[in-house]
């Protein structure tokens, strides 16, 4: 797969250009929903922030660079003369963005009261990736940065965790749950995806279908975390080692994916069952 299958495999779902336009709308990372029947940007994006320029700004800047069409509102405006190949040009090469992987302020209690994690502008994600964290920030997996690895003599998308929990939380719903739905070659911690020249492009669209996935069932996941720690103390957190409690939430989330199954049929990017 090169980059033009990659959009043309995103285009097999699509029943119209403007339906294109919304499918890589949502492939760059912004949040959208049906409202009345219209397209509009989620309520559950970065909407208000001081460190970034907020979804609403960017999506609107990139629609207008590409003469794609504009916000009204949270409504996605598309322009009569759709030229989407404009948006697709859009998905470039772009320094990575950086952050601190790790917190040592935020411990598990921190990480119990969260039902899902800090909204990150798209602006501040690379273009392949971006949908994958904004999926996995909504299921309450913290990050602190990362890399969709389209980059000269670059390989691997990067995800660094951050905020206790979040390593073993993304590895638990990857071992369940996507290891043997999508082709994403995992590293042994489950915070990088390896790719080859070839393999790249296909990678990216496995992503893309993830990030889909999550997104779709994020209150299961967030019920199940919240389920898993809903009834340790601040007293158990501070008698207990960190491995303790890893090894209690791994044993306890694994239950509660056993007894509460989500969606064991593959879907493509428009929700289709494959």
């Amino acid at each position: 797969m090169n980059r033009a299958d990659f959009f043309a495999r995103i285009r097999q779902s699509c029943k119209s250009e403007q339906d294109y336009l919304i499918a890589l709308i949502k492939a760059r990372g912004f949040l959208v929903e049906i409202i009345d029947g219209k397209p509009c940007l989620s309520d559950n994006s970065c909407l208000h922030d001081e460190r970034y320029m907020d979804d609403a700004r960017y999506l609107n800047r990139l629609l207008a660079e590409s003469e794609c069409g504009s916000l009204c509102g949270s409504e996605i405006v598309p322009s009569s003369d759709l030229n989407v190949a404009a948006f697709e040009d859009l998905f470039d090469a772009r320094p990575p963005y950086g952050g601190e992987s790790w917190c040592n302020g935020y411990n598990w209690q921190y990480f119990q009261r969260w039902e899902h994690a800090w909204k990150v502008g798209v602006s501040c994600l690379d273009s392949f990736i971006a949908r994958y964290i904004k999926a996995i920030s909504a299921c309450c997996i913290f990050t602190g940065g990362s890399c969709d690895g389209n980059h000269p003599g670059k390989s691997t998308m990067v995800i660094d965790m951050s905020v206790v929990g979040s390593e073993i939380w993304h590895e638990l719903i990857c071992k369940k749950y996507l290891i043997n739905r999508y082709n994403i070659k995992w590293d042994s911690c489950y915070s990088g995806m390896q790719f080859t020249e070839r393999t790249k492009y296909e990678t990216y669209y496995e992503v893309n279908c993830a990030a889909d996935f999550l997104y779709r069932n994020r209150q299961k996941f967030r019920e199940i975390k919240r389920k898993a720690l809903r009834d340790l103390s601040p007293s158990y957190f501070r008698h207990h080692s960190f491995e303790e409690i890893k090894d209690l939430f791994s044993e306890r989330v694994n239950r509660l994916f056993a007894a509460n199954p989500i969606c064991e049929e593959r879907e493509d990017v428009a929700g289709r069952r494959k």
